[in-house]
């Protein structure tokens, strides 16, 4: 992302099949990442403070509807659509598949962190007891 010298717009970069498109403070679009004639995507940037960008963006399956901005259109020629601000937005933010991938592998080696330490306490216990029972008889 990169914010404009006036901090009064930034490009968002899409990377499913790399797009820049500049957004105006308080601007929202719906993109269509897959050609199904669905939005997957609603990006909005709230604001820019001090060079950093607030923006908000949604994982959507919406019916294409609206009217095209002429001239913006993507690399394929796939027209990027002005959001009508009476529509609803109910969906709420989603994390990425990979990202909840990395989640789980990262539970699950957490897990058997917690496993193999509790098991090696445990089995160093038992070997404890042994030799304390071994040096009581001894």
């Amino acid at each position: 992302m990169s914010i404009a010298s006036d901090s009064q717009s930034a490009v968002i970069q899409i990377m499913s099949d790399p797009m820049n498109v500049t957004f105006k403070i308080g601007e929202e679009k719906k993109f269509d990442l897959n050609n199904d004639m669905f939005y997957d995507l609603y990006v909005k940037l709230n604001s820019i403070i001090n060079k950093k960008a607030n923006v908000t963006i949604r994982k959507i399956n919406e019916p294409m509807v609206g009217s095209a901005v002429d001239g913006n259109e993507d690399k394929n020629g796939i027209p990027l659509v002005e959001v009508n601000h009476n529509q609803s937005q109910t969906e709420k933010p989603s994390v990425s598949i990979v990202d909840n991938w990395r989640m789980y592998l990262i539970i699950v080696i957490f897990a058997l962190s917690i496993f193999s330490i509790i098991f090696h306490l445990i089995k160093v216990r038992k070997k404890e007891k042994e030799i304390g029972k071994l040096r009581k008889r001894g």
